[in-house]
């Protein structure tokens, strides 16, 4: 993304990455390497940039997207039904992305992350009060972007016009235009915080797109980047390029949209389910 590790740029979450997303899939649909068909993966906040390019891309541009544990739309994951900020979100998230990951080698961080878990930085951040001074116990400082969200209490603010819909996938608020959104397999951790919001997601999809597949499985967030929560990204995302980008051939676990087959599934996209602490597909 726009401004971290080796891009270009400031980062700013969520400000640039419709923009950035579309021109990155133009770029390599133009490369000489590339078939002109293209596909976009990414989990956590590189899903949002995955579906930032979805909701950028005209028709045909696009023709194929896995978002594991991430969401079309941005706030409803950090504001609550009934206003109350995810404040376990934004700690972690803000911690990992402006200071753990500015550090350049594994022991590094693991060494900061143990360092701030044995404090007292934890137990202060959950009572901050006010909670506009919370960047200043994350970051030392004030951050404008923290600032106006804590702001902007209402959906239709200023603020998120723009920001809160990466991937418009509401009937009536998608360009006709733009078509319905690229065949999608959706991945979801049933104990994460985005799920809510990936259940809807695939409700909205699937109405628009009859390639769209739904799987959870047994983790939370942080699961996810365990070795059984990427094994089942990236077999998803692979099994899908495989389909909608190569030759058209089967996705894993054979042609049916449930995998292994379900007795009684009717012909609506399938949702694959995991049993927490099984691991194992339904």
């Amino acid at each position: 993304t726009r401004g971290r590790f080796g891009s270009d740029g400031d980062f700013v979450p969520v400000e640039h990455e419709r923009e950035d997303g579309l021109a990155t899939v133009r770029w390599a649909r133009e490369q000489p390497w590339c078939s002109g068909r293209v596909g976009v993966f990414g989990v956590s906040y590189l899903g949002l940039t995955a579906w930032a390019a979805v909701g950028a891309c005209g028709e045909g541009e696009l023709q194929a997207a896995v978002p594991v544990a991430t969401t079309a739309r941005v706030r409803s994951v950090l504001v609550q039904p009934g206003g109350a900020f995810s404040l376990e979100l934004v700690v972690l998230w803000v911690t990992l992305v402006f200071q753990l990951l500015l550090l350049r080698r594994p022991d590094e961080m693991l060494r900061a992350a143990r360092e701030m878990w044995s404090s007292s930085w934890w137990s202060r951040a959950k009572y901050i009060s006010p909670l506009s001074s919370l960047d200043r116990l994350l970051l030392g400082r004030d951050w404008d972007f923290f600032q106006q969200a804590v702001a902007a209490e209402e959906e239709d603010d200023e603020f998120w016009r723009g920001r809160d819909a990466l991937c418009e996938l509401r009937p009536g608020r998608r360009a006709a235009a733009d078509g319905p959104p690229p065949p999608l397999h959706l991945v979801a951790g049933w104990h994460d915080f985005f799920a809510a919001s990936q259940l809807a997601d695939f409700e909205l999809a699937s109405r628009a797109q009859p390639a769209c597949r739904l799987t959870v499985t047994p983790h939370d967030h942080w699961g996810m980047a365990s070795l059984r929560g990427l094994q089942v990204a990236v077999r998803a995302g692979l099994s899908t390029f495989d389909a909608h980008l190569g030759d058209g051939g089967p996705a894993w676990g054979g042609t049916g949209r449930a995998w292994p087959p379900l007795r009684g599934v009717d012909s609506r996209p399938a949702i694959e389910r995991a049993l927490p602490g099984q691991g194992c597909f339904l």
